[in-house]
């Protein structure tokens, strides 16, 4: 890589597709190190400042040095492996692709050509997600239960279990939330599924080392309905933590304000940059990405899923 500004190209233009171009075209290329190259999409799109290109541009220009893959996830791998094959490197939303023993071996391809691939969690930012890491570093007492809910509707793959890889790859977040959150020796100790009319419920029980009794729920619906999540974690002393954001407190007169923080999404890229650019060790996202990817993959099994 040279000083210039790194070239990036979008695959997918869904919703976080659209957000990854206004990102990268509402700041000036020098100031984060980047430049949008184009995008690419199946449909025949006009977003303004933005060239829409072929794969086959995007994978073989000679100014494009990462492609970001914003599609399905049944699509992940094979832009990887051709991004990989053209020597770019490779920012995909979660999940890498929909198998722990696909995504171990596309881990070990970008490692073996000096590539960077990152897998994006937005969740991992968020001031709620930072807040209550803070209180479970800080907290006296030991935990005795965590649990996460996510609630939603269909969005015509995430209920297909041969796209999305089955609930808990496609909502690998939630594992790589608790993850951060309690200890790196997670793992799975059960799951079930039901499937009805109107749409599933996915259970995982997990644990580890801080804590023997962790459940994952994912409600999803035919019916429309609003993507929520709620975590929780309660102490032996009865102590309730979660990741509720708090009421932002008033200015304080004489004080000024902190600087605005980029949006998530520009702070996701804004880290992938950084490890292109030799700024930023991979080492410790890529074990989270292996280590839940195949937590997922646990969970599956339990529930009877061919994973």
């Amino acid at each position: 890589m040279t000083t210039r500004s790194l070239g990036a190209v979008v695959f997918g233009a869904g919703i976080a597709g659209k957000v990854r171009i206004r990102d990268i075209l509402s700041c000036d290329g020098e100031n984060i190190g980047a430049k949008l190259v184009g995008f690419v999409s199946r449909r025949q799109l006009a977003i303004d400042g933005a060239t829409q290109i072929t794969e086959d541009e995007a994978l073989h220009r000679p100014e494009v040095d990462a492609v970001l893959i914003c599609t399905e996830p049944c699509e992940h791998e094979h832009v990887i492996r051709k991004a990989f094959g053209c020597g770019k490197h490779v920012l995909v939303e979660f999940p890498v692709c929909t198998s722990a023993s696909v995504t171990a071996e596309l881990s070990h391809l970008a490692e073996e050509k000096g590539l960077v691939l990152h897998e994006e969690n937005i969740a991992l930012l968020t001031p709620g997600f930072l807040a209550l890491k803070e209180k479970l570093l800080n907290a006296r007492s030991p935990l005795v239960k965590g649990e996460i809910h996510l609630t939603g509707s269909y969005n015509g793959w995430v209920e297909d279990f041969e796209k999305s890889g089955g609930p808990f790859c496609v909502n690998v977040s939630l594992i790589q939330t608790l993850y951060e959150l309690v200890g790196n020796d997670l793992h799975a100790t059960g799951g079930q599924l039901e499937v009805t009319d109107t749409g599933f419920v996915a259970t995982a029980k997990l644990a580890c080392s801080k804590c023997r009794d962790l459940t994952l729920t994912i409600r999803r619906t035919k019916e429309r309905s609003k993507r929520e999540k709620q975590t929780k974690f309660i102490l032996v002393d009865g102590t309730v933590l979660d990741d509720t954001p708090g009421v932002t407190p008033p200015p304080v007169e004489g004080m000024s304000q902190p600087p605005k923080k980029p949006g998530l999404f520009m702070q996701d890229f804004l880290q992938f940059v950084d490890k292109v650019k030799g700024l930023r060790e991979n080492t410790t996202d890529t074990a989270r990405t292996l280590h839940c990817v195949q937590v997922a993959d646990d969970i599956h099994r339990f529930m009877g899923l061919n994973s």
